[in-house]
């Protein structure tokens, strides 16, 4: 279980009174301070976010893993050829 950590980061937010009357109504009807359902909403922001942008990380390193021999083989072939001397000598296929 986690322990109960300090809060000790203060920050300023606007919020339209819109949102202050949700905040507040939602404060209410938990029993909380707005300032404690407002942490606790942010705390499950960045919580969901932080898991969606490792898995996206994740995905582009396996992607780049994936496809590095591949390339790495394609621009060992394009540096050991000779260079073009025309566009259709460019326009060759590379040599398999």
């Amino acid at each position: 279980m986690n322990e109960k950590q300090a809060r000790d980061f203060v920050m300023s937010v606007k919020l339209t009174p819109d949102m202050r009357e949700k905040l507040a109504y939602v404060s209410k009807q938990f029993g909380q301070s707005p300032a404690t359902v407002a942490s606790f909403a942010i705390g499950q922001y960045i919580a969901t976010q932080s898991v969606a942008l490792n898995a996206s990380e994740n995905i582009a390193n396996k992607f780049v893993s994936a496809l590095s021999p591949g390339l790495t083989e394609l621009l060992n072939k394009l540096t050991e050829s000779e260079p073009c001397l025309s566009s259709k000598e460019c326009s060759e296929p590379l040599p398999q």
